[in-house]
């Protein structure tokens, strides 16, 4: 085992997966988004009843930390997918064995497994292409990790080494660098269930036509070099590296010490 996994999901893969605007907005009030999340709202409202509003304080923090997280992840585009069918993506959903561990609807009409996240509103979070990718392979990381050096290697690693950009659990899992045993695998526990690309097109398909519709403010700040020292600071003092994966912070500790 090359490490352990991380309660919350991987935040190096912000600018491919996430709609800019949605984060603020998460970390706003996650139980709004999606109730019962492990997320814990950080910033609570004040104000008067049916009138709760944040304070200039909270928005601040919520926008540089938005802001460091947004300008640290990686650059890129997923590939452009086709769409697919929804209609066979529901059937594939369903028959797979995704509703084992992912729930759908919410109330009276939710159904499914309680250990992963509900998917109802997913399309209005994450990208299409970045869902396809995810489905057909939840462990392919866009980058390796080096434990050794504390980086992610990047394709100009790969260049200066005289190699192939490509990276692997089989053959290609050292470092070009060093020579040190790569982390080539997302750690997540989403299993690869060896779907076709047409399969995963058609569940992501799916997933994104059940509650696309959403707007949220325009969130340009985050692209502001001036937040994302404050960002940084916020984020070691909040201990988000304590359960994400963050550029900047891999040799973070978790909250909770080792007690041994």
């Amino acid at each position: 085992m090359q490490d352990q996994k991380k309660v919350g999901p991987n935040l190096k893969d912000v600018r491919l997966k996430l709609r800019k605007e949605w984060i603020p907005e998460w970390l706003r009030d996650p139980q709004a988004f999606r109730p019962g999340t492990k997320m814990p709202t950080f910033w609570y409202l004040s104000g008067e009843k049916n009138h709760l509003v944040p304070s200039a304080t909270q928005d601040d923090e919520r926008k540089a930390i938005s802001a460091y997280l947004w300008q640290t992840a990686y650059d890129g585009r997923m590939p452009t997918q086709p769409r697919g069918d929804a209609a066979r993506g529901d059937e594939l959903f369903k028959t797979t064995g995704c509703l084992a561990c992912h729930s759908i609807g919410e109330g009276e009409q939710k159904a499914g497994g309680e250990f992963a996240a509900n998917l109802t509103r997913l399309g209005q979070k994450a990208n299409y292409d970045y869902i396809v990718r995810w489905v057909h392979n939840p462990r392919e990381r866009w980058a390796p990790y080096c434990p050794k050096e504390k980086k992610d290697i990047s394709p100009e690693d790969y260049r200066k080494a005289g190699k192939p950009f490509v990276f692997d659990t089989a053959a290609h899992s050292k470092c070009p660098n060093d020579g040190a045993e790569l982390q080539v695998q997302n750690m997540t526990v989403m299993p690869n269930f060896r779907l076709s690309d047409q399969d995963a097109r058609d569940i992501a398909t799916y997933l994104v036509s059940l509650n696309p519709e959403a707007s949220y403010p325009e969130a340009s700040y985050m692209d502001d070099p001036r937040l994302k020292d404050k960002g940084h600071s916020l984020i070691k003092q909040y201990g988000c590296a304590g359960c994400h994966e963050i550029r900047g912070f891999e040799e973070e500790q978790r909250v909770g010490k080792e007690l041994t």
